[in-house]
């Protein structure tokens, strides 16, 4: 076996494997979890600035954005933003009517997933 022969068969086996990802890569399944995956962090990075930027607005006593954007932004998939900008700008937590209905988004998120799971993965 000559050293240029190794290189091949190395190469070969590279393809290979590149082509058994890329078959991986292409099922339906697959890119629709990309998709929702890219939803959920454009959606959570929407709130995190939203949060920030009604945080920075009640500090100067300007306008404000109305929860129920917020919350809509949440129910988009933005709740870990909205967990993250809570925690990060200390804004709306100490609002028990607001965090009541926050609670029921993130439920609603994790009962959707939930269900999905089971039905769809876990048997």
């Amino acid at each position: 076996m000559f050293e240029g022969d190794f290189y091949i068969e190395a190469r070969l086996r590279w393809i290979d494997r590149r082509r058994a990802v890329l078959m991986r890569v292409s099922l339906p399944g697959f890119r629709m979890i990309w998709l929702v995956a890219c939803v959920y962090i454009i959606a959570s990075a929407c709130t995190f600035i939203a949060y920030g930027l009604d945080k920075r607005w009640a500090i100067r006593g300007q306008r404000r954005i109305p929860e129920r954007t917020l919350h809509w932004f949440e129910l988009l998939g933005g709740f870990p933003g909205a967990i993250l900008g809570q925690a990060i700008f200390r804004h709306k937590r100490r609002k028990v009517s607001y965090m009541i209905v926050f609670v029921g988004i993130v439920a609603v998120h994790v009962a959707g997933w939930a269900i999905w799971y089971r039905r769809f993965r876990g048997g």
